[in-house]
């Protein structure tokens, strides 16, 4: 079934239009993307929801375990904060009760590095603070060496996203995108997130 004009799907979408603001293209694309390519689709998140109502950061994680409960699929949320992580499974399991939803306590790029499964899409949004030179730097490298570690565990046709994607600001994704581009991923869109499919 081709999603693009599915009227459920259409449904699904609207409640998070005002709720996701600027990254509702993305969403809505990337999970289109994922319905028309791909059976029970793996998803792999690092940075977790991490406040109630966490509209400009985070919420991601809801639509993710909204989107299993109607659709199917597996996510795998990864935080370094234990809190926030409980936080995450108390809220989502409210969404989602088909114990699709794996919660993982790691840091991200050593669960990347360290990961044997495979996924469809892997949602990087790790390093969320207002950083200096120094802070900024660090972010970069981070990101960076996060896809470097998991690019080859990303299935043909599957999506890399990455937040704060604004390449004339140069912010935390820059060099995870310069990365990407030299490695044979093609951009697919790019606004405040960029949306990077594998041929």
């Amino acid at each position: 079934m081709n999603y693009k004009d599915h009227l459920i799907f259409k449904t699904f979408f609207e409640k998070y239009r005002p709720l996701s603001s600027y990254r509702f293209p993305t969403f809505k694309l990337v999970l289109t993307h994922l319905l028309n390519n791909f059976k029970n689709p793996k998803i792999l998140e690092t940075g977790c929801i991490r406040f109630f109502e966490d509209y400009g950061a985070g919420y991601s994680s809801h639509i993710f375990a909204d989107f299993l409960h109607n659709y199917g699929g597996t996510l795998t949320t990864v935080d370094n904060d234990e809190k926030k992580l409980d936080f995450a499974e108390e809220q989502l399991k409210q969404l989602n009760e088909k114990n699709n939803i794996s919660f993982v306590f790691s840091d991200a790029l050593e669960f990347c590095q360290k990961t044997e499964a495979t996924y469809n899409l892997c949602y990087i949004d790790t390093h969320d603070s207002d950083l200096n030179e120094v802070g900024l730097a660090i972010a970069q490298k981070n990101l960076e060496s996060q896809v470097n570690a998991i690019k080859d565990k990303i299935t043909k046709n599957g999506i890399i996203v990455v937040n704060d994607a604004d390449m004339s600001r140069q912010g935390k994704s820059y060099s995870a995108q310069v990365y990407m581009l030299k490695n044979g991923f093609q951009c697919i869109y790019l606004d405040q997130q960029s949306v990077w499919k594998k041929n």
